[in-house]
């Protein structure tokens, strides 16, 4: 059975909209898209004046035990 990695970062900040991120850079769009070719998947929860999480989930290469 394989195991799951499971993260989240919570901050208590000031938060923003997340329908309102700039065009000018990519990260916070690209996170999705990256823990999907990873077989994984994520979320991102803000609200101005709330602070936000962002939860990612992954599943790890399986293992060989050895005897």
């Amino acid at each position: 059975e394989r195991q799951m990695l499971e993260i989240d970062f919570v901050d208590n900040g000031c938060g923003f909209d997340l329908n309102a991120t700039s065009d000018a850079g990519h990260g916070l769009k690209n996170i999705p898209n990256r823990l999907t070719r990873l077989g994984g998947s994520g979320a991102m929860i803000s609200q101005p004046g709330q602070g936000t999480t962002v939860s990612i989930r992954l599943l790890l290469p399986r293992t060989q035990e050895t005897t």
